[in-house]
């Protein structure tokens, strides 16, 4: 059998490779995981540095096409395989898609980002965690789900007057 033609370079434990490797089990694309080890520096080696020259993972490699940063990832894998989760159907419901992705890069990755770091790495790593960082990032994202919960709520009742 041959290899699958799209590869994702990475580590495991990365919430980037993860968020590539969501996209590509959603759209069931089929691929192969490129282990690498970050204590072994594989991110900074000449190799790696033509697929990514700021030294991050994950890298996708689809064919002929290496892209890396995981939102970019995340966008192409899905255009290719999946492009209706994307608002495929039309410039506004692209636009409205969009507008979400902005809100997870913006509003949701730094707070959420914080209480991973703080909850999990920081006592991995043996130190102290910051309960007051932890509490007023899950204050912020208390505020974004109210957001997300009025937002999906409102598409919830129009779609239900449309239907009947």
């Amino acid at each position: 059998m041959a290899a699958p033609a799209v590869k994702v370079h990475g580590w495991a434990m990365s919430p980037f490779v993860a968020r590539a490797l969501l996209c590509l089990e959603e759209a069931g694309v089929e691929y192969e995981f490129v282990p690498m080890s970050r204590e072994a520096g594989d991110h900074r080696q000449p190799d790696f540095l033509a697929r990514n020259p700021f030294g991050q993972v994950p890298v996708l490699e689809d064919g002929d096409l290496t892209i890396f940063e995981s939102r970019a990832v995340a966008r192409h894998v899905l255009r290719k395989h999946k492009p209706e989760l994307l608002g495929s159907g039309s410039p506004e419901s692209a636009a409205k898609v969009d507008v979400w992705l902005e809100v997870e890069a913006h509003q949701h990755q730094t707070p959420a980002g914080t209480i991973v770091m703080q909850c999990i790495l920081t006592p991995f790593l043996g130190c102290e965690r910051d309960q007051t960082a932890i509490d007023e990032n899950a204050a912020k994202l208390t505020k974004l789900f109210d957001v997300y919960e009025a937002r999906s709520s409102d598409i919830t009742c129009k779609k239900k007057l449309e239907v009947g």
